[in-house]
């Protein structure tokens, strides 16, 4: 009895962590993100400096043009490169609105030149989950 009651509970544990690894999207996402969840996502990417993987996160990035796109890219890379990259962040709260579709993630940056930066991002409901907005 014993025997079979183990294997039962591998098969059980087993199937749930094959669920938990499927899904997803092209942005590396699923409908079961979470804002902060994206966020870290995002922000590990620009740690990274995987700028082209950070910008498929953001809300509305499919309808910007070619040279939006190469410019908004740029524009993280050249800030970032000023404040000599991200060292660390921390999420420090997260904030839905009533409707679901808006939320707001406090992070505090650690930069690789020591300053230290708090800054609240806005993220929009999308069918792909959750993005980051610009502003």
């Amino acid at each position: 009895m014993k025997k079979v009651f183990s294997i039962l509970m591998v098969a059980v544990v087993s199937t749930m962590a094959m669920a938990s690894c499927g899904g997803g999207n092209a942005a590396g996402g699923s409908d079961y993100d979470t804002p902060s969840s994206v966020m870290v996502r995002f922000n590990n990417y620009l740690v990274k400096k995987q700028y082209a993987k950070a910008m498929d996160l953001l809300w509305n990035i499919e309808q910007a043009s070619d040279a939006d796109y190469e410019k908004t890219s740029k524009w993280y890379e050249k800030e970032l490169e000023e404040k000599s990259g991200i060292k660390s962040f921390d999420i420090l709260s997260e904030t839905i609105a009533e409707s679901g579709k808006k939320a707001k993630v406090e992070v505090r940056y650690t930069y690789g030149n020591g300053k230290v930066k708090e800054r609240a991002h806005t993220l929009m409901k999308t069918e792909n989950g959750w993005r980051v907005t610009l502003f």
